[in-house]
């Protein structure tokens, strides 16, 4: 523990950190928490996932609230909200109040979570008692905002001492998170002081075009200085005392994490490619897709092939009670597999992943940094793989440009043997082919996936069938005819 005893902290945080089995600090630890507890200066930090982000601003955060409570006690002031930690995703909500209720062990504070998908009452109850620390989403801290009675303690924020944003990169986008916006507009005019800020991203230095959203138009490009310049604005961090504490590398993934790829000519090389890292790999696996009916194409195959243990599935359609349950599941089966979208790419602290599956490819750097993100956590090894076939050769080429890796289209994809293959290439910096060691398991695989890809197929084309008849027969009822036979 003696690295920790360096950064300026209390006894009572000291022991909580001890207790949560975290012996040595982490860079990103080092680096951020004397320059806030000691300093109070505002912080930018920008780390790759899996390097402790959590506890370099929970620890200020919490250290601020202690080094304040005589103050508070002696003055007599009434309880309030005295810190507030914003985050995109319900689970990374759920993660960080994790972390935080273990900081508070030996502490008088309360934390509360404030997220969509679960009951509005229960968490209206929760903050009646007015804890200490509330972390939330952006959608439901504002909902329950703009309903709360004039007594209620997200009525009055004179009490906020510390804000935090984590992952920031999507929250400052034109066009992404107004909720966000709203709130930060709100504190504005209901706190007197200065905030201690804390922003926290892995992809602060990586920038691309907004995609275009439904209905709307595209936001332009930022470079990294308009970028943080947004940010220091949107955010209310203090221009004159503030810390900008980057220890990404070029590379954009933790160090740790293998990165590799397989060209696959069509989507039954895919399938099989998939199935083969499955089947020849043990170990906690998370596949990544860009939709749910991917995920659910994939959760079919994988029953019919029966493979053991059943597969998981998270994305935004299940409702949060199920998302939580195959979180758990998933965590506690060491061979376990995940099919996710990519709501599963943010802020989840899974222990022992040891596999990410890129089956799709994602449509950002960022979105790659924070997929690779969930193996390779607290300094382990872990393995990246991303599978590439025709169609997602676009976005594998954007974020080689993104990440500094000048790659050519891979020449075994169908159709794309052209001049740009002929490009000088950086061979340094190529993702390398994963190696298929075993010919054998992979022809006999292949058969088998080729057989359930085809049932799935019409187990597919069956449903919709179905649903239509099902469709036909409930607005027949409704109108009070009767279908011919």
């Amino acid at each position: 523990m003696s690295g920790w005893i360096n950064l300026y902290i209390s006894d009572a945080v000291l022991k909580a950190v001890a207790d949560m089995g975290f012996t040595e600090p982490t860079e990103i630890q080092k680096l951020v928490i004397p320059s806030a507890v000691r300093d109070r200066f505002d912080i930018i930090g920008a780390a790759e996932t899996g390097s402790g982000k959590t506890l370099a601003f929970g620890v200020p955060v919490v250290e601020h609230l202690l080094a304040n409570q005589s103050f508070l006690e002696s003055s007599g002031q009434k309880k309030g909200i005295r810190a507030l930690i914003l985050a995109p995703t319900r689970e990374l909500v759920m993660q960080i109040k994790n972390h935080i209720d273990a900081l508070l062990k030996y502490t008088p504070f309360k934390v509360a979570s404030v997220v969509g998908g679960l009951s509005l009452q229960k968490q209206e109850r929760i903050l009646k008692y007015v804890p200490e620390i509330v972390i939330a989403t952006p959608g439901r801290l504002l909902a329950l905002m703009r309903s709360a009675e004039a007594d209620s303690c997200l009525s009055d924020w004179s009490h906020l001492q510390c804000l935090v944003v984590d992952e920031t990169d999507r929250m400052i986008e034109k066009g992404h998170f107004e909720d966000l916006q709203h709130i930060l507009d709100t504190l504005r005019k209901n706190t007197s002081k200065k905030l201690q800020t804390f922003v926290f991203s892995a992809t602060l230095t990586y920038t691309h075009p907004v995609p275009k959203k439904r209905g709307g138009v595209n936001a332009d490009k930022m470079d990294t200085d308009e970028k943080i310049s947004r940010l220091i604005e949107i955010t209310g961090i203090r221009k004159e005392k503030h810390r900008i504490i980057d220890i990404t590398g070029e590379k954009g993934t933790a160090r740790t994490v293998v990165e590799a790829r397989i060209n696959c000519n069509n989507l039954l090389e895919k399938d099989t490619n998939l199935i083969y890292l499955l089947s020849r790999y043990g170990g906690r696996t998370l596949v990544f897709t860009n939709s749910v009916d991917a995920s659910r194409r994939l959760h079919g195959i994988l029953e019919k092939l029966e493979h053991k243990p059943v597969p998981l599935m998270l994305h935004a359609k299940m409702m949060q009670k199920k998302r939580l349950k195959n979180l758990e599941k998933f965590a506690m089966e060491e061979d376990s597999v995940l099919l996710a979208t990519d709501v599963a790419a943010r802020g989840l602290d899974i222990r022992d992943v040891q596999h990410v599956i890129h089956y799709q490819i994602p449509k950002t750097a960022e979105l790659y940094i924070h997929r690779c993100g969930r193996t390779a956590r607290a300094t382990k090894e872990g393995l990246a793989i991303l599978l590439i076939d025709s169609q997602d050769v676009f976005y594998y080429q954007r974020i080689c440009r993104n990440l500094n890796r000048d790659v050519p289209i891979p020449k075994t994809l169908l159709g794309y043997e052209s001049v740009l293959t002929k490009k000088r290439l950086n061979l340094e910096k190529e993702f390398p082919i994963f190696p298929l060691d075993s010919p054998e398991l992979y022809a006999i695989l292949k058969k088998r996936v080729e057989v359930a890809t085809a049932v799935e197929a019409l187990d597919h084309r069956l449903k919709k069938m179905h649903s239509k008849q099902t469709w036909f027969e409930k607005a027949a009822a409704s109108a009070d005819l009767d279908l011919d036979g």
